[in-house]
C-alpha cells in the first residue's frame, strides 16, 4: 500500500510539473509547438537529473544504484521542473513581450542558474546519501538473517 501511494505522488508530482510548464509557455504559441517545448524543457531536465545521479553513483554497488534510479529520478524531475522552468520561461515570455528589460532577464537568468546549481550539488549529496542508506539496509537485514541461522 505504501508502494502504491508513493508512486502515486510521483504521478501527481509529474502532472503537476507539466502542465506548469505548459501553461507557462505564451498562449499565442501553436498548442503543438507548446506541448513539444514542454517535452524539451522537461526532457532537458530529466538529462541533467541523470547526470547528476550517475555522478552521484560513482564507487556504489552497481545493483543498487541501477535498482534505485528510476524511482529517485522520477521524483527529483518534476521537483525541479516545479521550481526552475515556469520562472524561467515566464522570464523569457516577459523579455521576449518587453514587458521587462533585457538586463533584468538577464538577472533573473542568473538567480535561476546560482538555484539551479545549488539544487544539483545538494542532489548530489542527497542521491549519494540515499544510496548508501539502502546498502545499510541491505548490510543490517544480511546480518539479521544470519544471526537467525546461527542461533537456529
Amino acid at each position: 500500500m505504501d508502494k502504491l501511494v508513493i508512486v502515486l505522488f510521483i504521478f501527481v508530482a509529474n502532472c503537476v510539473a507539466l502542465l506548469l510548464t505548459y501553461h507557462s509557455f505564451d498562449k499565442k504559441i501553436d498548442k503543438n509547438k507548446r506541448m513539444l517545448y514542454t517535452m524539451i524543457a522537461v526532457g532537458v531536465m530529466y538529462i541533467v537529473i541523470s547526470i547528476t545521479y550517475f555522478f552521484s553513483s560513482i564507487g556504489i554497488e552497481k545493483e543498487v544504484s541501477e535498482n534505485s534510479k528510476n524511482m529517485i529520478t522520477f521524483t527529483f524531475v518534476p521537483v525541479n521542473s516545479i521550481i526552475i522552468l515556469p520562472f524561467l520561461i515566464n522570464s523569457y515570455k516577459k523579455a521576449r513581450r518587453k514587458e521587462i528589460k533585457m538586463e533584468n532577464f538577464n538577472k533573473r537568468v542568473i538567480i535561476i542558474g546560482v538555484i539551479a546549481i545549488f539544487l544539483i550539488i545538494s542532489e548530489f549529496f542527497y542521491f549519494r546519501n540515499i544510496q548508501n542508506g539502502i546498502i545499510r539496509m541491505m548490510n543490517e537485514m544480511s546480518n539479521s538473517v544470519n544471526e537467525n541461522v546461527i542461533n537456529n
